[in-house]
């Protein structure tokens, strides 16, 4: 038996594979503050404990954070106060005698599009996530990637009035990623339909300029979008397209392949993916 855990801001989510079959089993962590390293272990050790039925494998662990893979200390565990520093990995191999993969949520969202997706096989892909967490992820010859996300190797896929972009694009990663993250909260307080529609058309836009920074690091088979906001593709389409459009080489994008994922839970199922068979 493998488990795979993801912990979100509202709940913590495991996926339970026995003999090829998948469970999935839920706990709701929803506006946890005080106590919060306490009560969320209680809860993963319960859900672990309540599906422990036959040997256990593997566990692995699927989390919005920074973290040391090696170490299994989670530094930022975004969204939930009060989460910081925690040795999960030795507490939970210590625990159940197993060992314990770990990963980010979005590492683990790539995972469960390569094993259970659509990149079973596509070798070099990208993944972005928006929302509730922003995020991306790298597949390169099938692995995922994790060197210098700026090489800007492929930099011949920019239009000739935007080649200045490579010089800006250095530094726009993250604060791409920054306004994204801002965006998405906004999207949080505020669903109106008056202020959505300039909002799905920032949203466009920023997503579009994300797509073209990878694009000048990387040649992509295909990009998924995922989360919520994902959800709602065809809402913020055009204004992306309108960017890619302005800095990228129409035949770049002639061949460029932009999809929603249709996988449910691919946190959770990518979590499962860490665990290597045996």
């Amino acid at each position: 038996m493998k488990i795979g855990i993801n912990i979100s801001d509202k709940n913590i989510r495991a996926a339970i594979l026995r003999n090829n079959s998948m469970d999935f089993v839920e706990e709701s962590i929803f506006e946890m503050k005080r106590n919060s390293n306490r009560i969320i272990m209680e809860k993963i050790m319960r859900i672990i404990r309540r599906s422990a039925k036959t040997r256990i494998k593997g566990i692995g662990l699927s989390l919005p954070s920074k973290l040391d893979e090696k170490r299994g200390i989670i530094y930022d565990l975004q969204k939930i106060p009060y989460w910081e520093n925690h040795g999960l990995k030795k507490i939970l191999e210590d625990e159940f005698n197993t060992r314990v993969w770990i990963n980010n949520d979005v590492n683990c969202f790539m995972l469960a599009e390569k094993n259970y997706g659509i990149c079973k096989d596509i070798k070099n892909a990208l993944v972005i996530n928006l929302g509730p967490n922003i995020g991306t992820s790298i597949m390169i010859d099938g692995k995922l990637f994790l060197g210098n996300e700026n090489m800007f190797n492929n930099a011949d896929c920019l239009s000739l009035s935007c080649y200045d972009y490579i010089n800006i694009y250095k530094d726009n990663f993250i604060k791409t990623i920054n306004e994204l993250i801002l965006l998405q909260e906004q999207f949080e307080k505020d669903d109106s339909s008056a202020s959505s529609l300039k909002m799905w058309d920032q949203l466009g836009t920023l997503v579009g300029r994300l797509v073209s920074i990878f694009l000048i690091n990387h040649k992509y088979e295909i990009i998924i979008l995922g989360g919520h906001l994902a959800k709602s593709y065809n809402k913020f389409a055009n204004s992306m397209d309108s960017y890619l459009e302005r800095a990228i080489q129409p035949h770049i994008l002639l061949n460029l392949i932009v999809i929603t994922s249709i996988i449910d839970y691919p946190e959770t199922m990518g979590a499962i993916s860490l665990i290597p068979s045996f």
